[in-house]
């Protein structure tokens, strides 16, 4: 197999945890801050680039989730989620290594968790 070297800009994935399970694997997991790095030029503009490349791909699937929402009076479990998702073709940026998708049924949400910086 040919290994991909370009990095994660441009990719997609429709990996998408469960929030609940994951915290409680996890319960360490923290959301991620959706601010841009402005340590320097370089991190700035690929900090740019997938903050709002992140915001972007999830907006179409909030609106779903409002849809859905707004048709059954509650937000999608965590498999009808899934489901819609994969059924509409849905899928989001690829994120940095150690960060992940996740969906709150609860809140009908997707967050982006990662492990907490020791």
């Amino acid at each position: 197999m040919k290994k991909d070297n370009r990095g994660i800009i441009g990719k997609r994935t429709q990996e998408v945890g469960d929030y609940d399970q994951l915290i409680k694997d996890n319960p360490n997991l923290v959301r991620v801050s959706e601010k841009v790095n402005t340590d320097n030029y370089i991190k700035t503009l690929s900090s740019t680039m997938l903050v709002k490349g992140s915001e972007a791909s999830r907006f179409g699937m909030l609106q779903v989730i409002r849809t859905f929402e707004a048709e059954h009076e509650r937000f999608p479990n965590y498999e009808e989620f899934i489901g819609i998702m994969k059924e509409s073709g849905s899928s989001f940026t690829v994120l940095p290594a150690g960060q992940f998708y996740a969906y709150s049924a609860e809140a009908g949400e997707i967050m982006i968790l990662e492990e907490p910086a020791e």
